[in-house]
C-alpha cells in the first residue's frame, strides 16, 4: 500500500503544473537550441559559397585583364628579343629594327619594355589561382593547355612560332573567360 501511495504521490507531481511546465520549457528551449545551430550552420555555408563565388567573379576580372595586358605587351617584348639574340653575336650591328631602331636602341627599348612587363600580373601566376578557384574540367584542361602554351610562347626564338602562341593564347584565354563564367552561372543557379 505504502508503495501504491509513493507511485501514486509521483504520478501527481508529474502530472502537476509546475512539471509540465518545467519538462514542456525543457523541451522547447531544446529544440530552440536545435534549430539556432541548424540555422548558424546553414548561414556560415551561404557566406562561404557567396565569398567563393565573390572570388570566382573577381578571378574573372584579374585574369582577364592580366591576360590581355600580358600578351599584348610581351608580344612586341619578344619580337625584339628574337631579333636581339638573333643579331647579338652578329658582325652586323648596323642593322635596323623594323621601327628603325639600331642595335642598341633597340636593346635600351627592349629593357624598358621588359622592365614594365615584369610588373604585371604573370601568367603562370593567374592560371595558378584560377587551378585553385574554378572545378570544371574543361577548364581545368583549358587552362594546362594555355599553361603549356604561354611556357613555349616566352622561350620561342622563331617570329613565326611565336605569333602562332601569341594568336592561340589569344583565344584561349578568351574561351576560358567564357567557361569561367559559365561556372559562376552554373553555380549560382545550383546555390539559389
Amino acid at each position: 500500500m505504502e508503495k501504491e501511495k509513493k507511485i501514486s504521490s509521483l504520478i501527481s507531481l508529474i502530472n502537476g503544473n509546475f512539471c509540465v511546465t518545467f519538462l514542456g520549457g525543457l523541451l522547447l528551449g531544446l529544440i530552440t537550441l536545435i534549430l539556432q545551430g541548424q540555422i548558424q550552420s546553414t548561414q556560415l555555408k551561404n557566406k562561404r559559397i557567396i565569398e567563393l563565388l565573390d572570388r570566382k567573379y573577381s578571378m574573372i576580372a584579374t585574369f582577364s585583364n592580366g591576360m590581355s595586358q600580358c600578351l599584348q605587351s610581351s608580344f612586341g617584348m619578344r619580337k625584339r628579343s628574337i631579333w636581339l639574340n638573333s643579331k647579338q653575336y652578329s658582325d652586323n650591328k648596323l642593322d635596323k629594327y623594323p621601327d628603325e631602331r639600331n642595335f642598341e636602341e633597340t636593346r635600351n627599348f627592349y629593357e624598358e619594355q621588359r622592365k614594365n612587363f615584369n610588373t604585371l600580373i604573370h601568367p603562370d601566376s593567374l592560371i595558378a589561382q584560377s587551378l585553385v578557384l574554378f572545378k570544371t574540367a574543361e577548364l581545368i584542361d583549358l587552362l594546362k593547355k594555355l599553361d603549356s602554351i604561354m611556357d613555349r610562347y616566352f622561350i620561342t626564338n622563331d617570329y613565326k612560332e611565336l605569333k602562332d602562341k601569341f594568336n592561340k593564347a589569344n583565344r584561349l584565354y578568351q574561351n576560358i573567360i567564357k567557361l569561367m563564367g559559365e561556372e559562376i552561372l552554373n553555380e549560382y543557379k545550383n546555390y539559389w
